[in-house]
């Protein structure tokens, strides 16, 4: 018989795990390749030299489509165009082994009919030259199946499948065991109870019996959400006995088993769609399991698995978030517990994951099906990257506004989170490497929206003034000095404000607020106590969005610029030196102006103005107004981007070549876009980046001590997570 490369499926029935067996070195990061194009809606993946030629090929099932596409690989991480097969229903799981004992890779599919009501497997046997014949197909049940999995549960070395079975309307779900007769072809199908509405299944021996067990995980629909997970323990014939449960996180949608904490006996992981974590349970010796912990995850998770991406003998989690254009890492620690998420860059619609070595490096990479888009990512596993990926920490549920500063005295770079949802304001305490700590909870106005940090009482630690625009009010945060803040001090802004801003307007050494509000801004001289005087009202245009501070005529005296919302410009008001200011100027911009950012752009020593624009009516959604020096600006220079609708932007020198970048939010497209400057005021093509949601503020900062810019955003959707990405100093090197 010939020698085949089988493929593991006993993780999870979303996933595969390959590897070629060649000497390994240390990875963990990954690097994004060309997308592949698959069918309508590829769902799950398989690995198995499909041809013989020693590469490694994948096989996804489309489930709109009804197809299976096959790619062969080239064996350097590149494959070729893929070949479709009709499966005829609507495919959920493509699994491959040899099913016929030819010494050949074989692929089977579980598909449901149109109606959900019924499933069958289709076995499309090898040839062994990379094509597959035409499919045989067996019924498994009246229920459809969304997911399955391979093993010999009778111990009579031929291959059986497991198939996760949800129930038509009134009736309860449960298992379906599909005997293998060791030629291609199926027994009828056994079932078994295990639970409501089982969506998710794996394999493994949980009690150390030598007998494989299944768990099945429950969505918990007919439980408003609450999901489970049911351990069937497996008898040599077989046969399962009676399920026990457990209870999960909300609505799970994936199920992955492996040893977590190295004692030799299989956890589990379950991803939940509905809350934002993964559900782990340590295995006892008896098949029972531990006591339940959740781990932040990401937000509509539908996928999981387990494999030791960075070769430290601990298994890491891989997760597919639906809602977001990214794959999560989350490393594990050896013991059961794992660190905050790593996001990779895949397209948005991501719901399961294949892990394997296919460019023949001992680095395990990751091929990932995108629901949404129909095509296949692959990121090639490698160890040296830096700017590679979103981090994601857990912070409060909304994270609309950040602000960065050293709050506890350590010299490391902090973070404050504001939470428009709940009046929250988080911090977060930089560790210097990168990584965010909880650091407590405070309590501000109604719709916290933006935060100026700076030392408003002269005593030399940060504190934070936010601006809530659902209380039309300031909250004032004095900080200890030990990251922690006193009780707030509130003080009316007149109608609500959406921008704030800190900086000394009469040169009193007494920091002073700016807050953009209609129909203008106000100004806010401080007393240099925590306390202010009444605010100065200054007009601008029509609908002031965010408020930034500069000198733009060289005198030494702060300016304001205010972008305008409804009148499509941005207002310049000089400073007086005296905390007064001039009438305003306005200057026309592209479109709806929504934030502005200044610095010097051409390298003149003169400051310029980016506006950040926001109407899906046009594609020119930043502006350059380049300063003469005197106070006034040219006119505006539209830029033609991907993205109608940028939030934020900020300005920065990423790739250390001593010109100006600038970064900006691509709000409703998942991320990030990086405008490298040329030093003359113009612009190249952004390079984006993805995030996990939809990024609405940005803020620069040093969060890892390498000297470098890197970035954290809130979001306008995400719950419960910001984000960080790290800098190279030689820009971002995880690429869309």
């Amino acid at each position: 018989m010939r020698s085949i490369l089988r493929c593991a499926v006993t993780l999870s029935a979303a996933f595969a795990l390959c590897l070629w067996s060649v000497p390994s070195r240390a990875a963990g990061q990954f690097l994004v390749a060309p997308t592949y194009s698959a069918g309508g809606s590829p769902g799950s993946v398989a690995f198995g030299d499909f041809n013989h030629d020693g590469a490694l090929d994948f096989a996804v099932s489309n489930y709109y489509d009804v197809t299976m596409s096959v790619f062969l690989g080239n064996g350097d991480g590149t494959f070729a165009q893929a070949t479709n097969y009709n499966v005829g229903y609507y495919p959920t799981q493509v699994m491959a082994e040899d099913f016929n004992s030819d010494g050949i890779v074989d692929l089977a599919v579980i598909s449901s009919y149109r109606s959900f009501a019924g499933s069958v497997i289709s076995v499309f046997q090898g040839r062994g030259d990379g094509t597959f014949q035409s499919p045989k197909t067996f019924s498994v049940s009246i229920y459809s199946a969304p997911r399955a999995v391979v093993g010999d549960f009778n111990k009579d070395g031929k291959l059986d499948i497991a198939a996760a079975l949800e129930p038509s309307l009134g009736n309860y779900g449960g298992v379906a065991i599909v005997f293998g007769n060791g030629d291609g072809t199926f027994q009828a199908a056994v079932d078994y109870p295990a639970g409501y509405q089982p969506d998710a299944i794996a394999t493994a021996d949980f009690d150390g019996d030598g007998n494989l067990d299944l768990a099945v995980a429950d969505d918990g629909v007919a439980e408003g959400g609450k999901g489970s997970v049911a351990i069937l323990l497996g008898n040599a014939d077989g046969s399962f006995q009676t399920p026990d449960l457990y209870s999960a996180g909300l609505r799970p949608s994936a199920v992955a088993t492996g040893d977590l904490n190295g004692d030799g006996i299989p956890d589990l992981v379950v991803a939940n769609s509905l809350s934002v974590d993964v559900s782990v349970f340590l295995g006892q010796p008896n098949g029972r399991l531990g006591t339940m912990s959740s781990f932040f995850a990401g937000v509509q998770l539908e996928g999981v698995a387990l494999a030791d991406l960075d070769n430290d003998g601990n298994l890491d989690l891989v997760v597919n978030s639906y809602r977001s254009e990214g794959t999560s890492v989350l490393r594990g620690n050896g013991d059961g517990t794992f660190q905050p998420p790593i996001v990779y860059a895949t397209h948005r619609g991501g719901i399961s994951t294949g892990i394997a070595d296919v460019n023949h490096d001992g680095v395990l990479d990751l091929v990932v099906p995108d629901f949404a888009s129909n095509d296949v990512s692959v990121l090639l596993g490698d160890g040296g990257l830096g700017f590679a990926a979103a981090r994601l920490f857990e912070t409060i549920k909304q994270p609309r506004a950040v602000a960065a500063a050293d709050f506890n005295g350590d010299k490391k770079t902090d973070l404050i989170v504001a939470d428009a949802a709940t009046g929250l304001i988080n911090v977060l305490f930089g560790d210097g490497r990168g990584a965010l700590q909880p650091g407590g909870n405070y309590k501000s106005g109604s719709g916290p929206i933006s935060i100026a940090v700076a030392d408003f009482n002269g005593d030399g630690k940060a504190d934070a003034a936010i601006a809530n625009d659902g209380s039309s009010d300031i909250s004032l945060l004095l900080g200890n000095g030990d990251g922690s803040f006193q009780s707030p001090l509130n003080f009316g802004a007149g109608t609500s404000g959406i921008s704030i801003a800190a900086a000394d307007f009469n040169a009193d050494h007494k920091m002073d607020l700016v807050i953009a509000r209609s129909p203008g801004v106000t100004v806010f001289l401080g007393n240099g106590d925590g306390t202010f005087q009444a605010g100065v009202d200054y007009a601008s245009h029509q609908g002031p969005s965010h408020v930034a501070i500069g000198d733009f005529n060289g005198d030494h005296k702060l300016d304001l610029a205010v972008t305008n919302f409804n009148s499509k410009d941005v207002s310049v008001l000089l400073g007086n030196g005296d905390g007064t200011f001039r009438a305003a100027v306005n200057y026309s911009t592209d479109n709806k102006s929504f934030w502005v950012e200044i610095g010097d752009l051409n390298g003149d020593g003169k400051p310029d103005l980016v506006v950040a624009n926001s109407d899906n009516t046009t594609t020119n959604s930043l502006d350059i107004l380049l300063g003469n020096g005197d106070g006034t600006f040219q006119p505006a220079i539209g830029l033609n981007t991907r993205n109608p609708f940028y939030s934020s932007v900020v300005l920065g020198d990423f790739n250390g070549d001593g010109k100006l970048d600038v970064a900006a939010s691509a709000d409703f497209l998942n991320g990030i876009d990086l405008y490298l400057g040329n030093g003359d005021g113009s612009l190249q093509r952004p390079v984006t980046y993805p995030t996990l949601s939809e990024p609405r503020s940005l803020v620069l900062a040093d969060f890892n001590g390498d000297g470098a810019p890197d970035l954290a955003m809130g979001s306008r959707l995400a719950q419960h997570s910001v984000e960080v990405l790290l800098n190279s100093g030689v820009g971002f090197t995880d690429r869309k």
